[in-house]
């Protein structure tokens, strides 16, 4: 592995040292919820990312056995950080349809077979994964990846499809809403959230399909994004 840090957790530590006054006026102290705990859990979780791959990197003597248990804690943590933000945009979507029992019930069932398609997928490819040492001479620390199974690009996929879903979903309450209540008289809070939550979408579809087409391009990029 590359004895690198991951320049995108970097990004999210330095973050968290400008939270905004908003935040630790109206978060930190509001009643805890099953929103506010996903909220702080992604937002947070790049204290974690960046912690964890720390052995991948500079510890030199670390054994196959512990790059296997350290890569595996690290794709639970990465696999259950993306469940987290997909749930919170899936509440935010159920919220615009003003909690419809129908479109609560899609998602539920939709969030059914996304978790168990992505962790048949994410259990096929960590059980293909193989990681060696450098030899004791070479004094190098970190691991290498020997082998691994490409499957890991179909859980792309079926996040990109979750996205979509949820975009169009988005774009059709929009126009309902903006049809019977006019462009002007829509302005304001709702205005912003369909706006910014339609630009949100979209800019995390164009990860995700980023991500597939590097995942089956590049040899090893699942892994490497998995320990980074």
């Amino acid at each position: 592995m590359t004895a690198t840090l991951d320049v995108a957790s970097m990004y999210n530590i330095s973050r968290l040292s400008t939270a905004t006054q908003i935040e630790v006026e109206h978060i930190w102290p509001s009643k805890m919820s099953i929103m506010k705990a996903l909220y702080l859990y992604t937002r947070y979780l790049a204290i974690v990312d960046i912690l964890i791959p720390i052995p991948f990197h500079f510890y030199v003597g670390i054994t196959p056995v512990q790059c296997k248990t350290l890569f595996s804690l690290v794709s639970a943590f990465n696999l259950f950080g993306i469940a987290c933000a997909e749930v919170i945009m899936a509440i935010r979507t159920w919220a615009l349809w003003e909690r419809s029992r129908n479109i609560g019930l899609g998602l539920f069932a939709t969030a059914i077979v996304v978790l168990t398609t992505v962790g048949y997928i994410e259990g096929a490819f960590m059980k293909s994964v193989a990681l060696e040492v450098f030899p004791s001479a070479t004094r190098l620390p970190g691991c290498i990846l020997v082998a691994e199974n490409p499957a890991l690009g179909a859980s792309f996929i079926v996040v990109i499809l979750v996205e979509i879903l949820l975009v169009v979903l988005t774009l059709i309450k929009g126009v309902q809403r903006f049809q019977l209540a006019g462009l002007y008289r829509s302005r304001g809070l709702v205005h912003t959230l369909y706006r910014d939550g339609v630009l949100f979408f979209i800019y995390n579809l164009g990860i995700s399909i980023l991500n597939f087409v590097l995942v089956v391009t590049i040899p090893n990029y699942g892994s490497q994004i998995m320990i980074e």
